[in-house]
């Protein structure tokens, strides 16, 4: 990721900017913008996975939080995922 070194079609999946979203879904081009060469930034974005393509990306989304409710019944995705902070 510092290197920007991914395709236009590369959207990563994070854990949620604000606590109003599930995950987000970054755009590698995004990466590119000022705010997010902030090593503060940078040190706060924790991708959780990789997709090529916004619908492979949205389908990794839906398919990880459907697990994560029908497994725990709720959407508490972090825990699910054994991460602690």
């Amino acid at each position: 990721m510092k290197k920007n070194d991914f395709s236009i079609d590369t959207y990563l999946i994070t854990f949620p900017s604000n606590s109003n979203n599930l995950l987000d879904i970054i755009s590698s081009n995004e990466l590119l913008q000022a705010h997010y060469k902030n090593s503060e930034i940078q040190d706060k974005l924790f991708v959780i996975g990789i997709a090529k393509g916004k619908d492979e990306a949205f389908l990794i989304v839906r398919d990880l939080i459907d697990r994560v409710y029908k497994e725990t019944g709720g959407f508490n995705i972090k825990a699910y995922l054994g991460i602690n902070n």
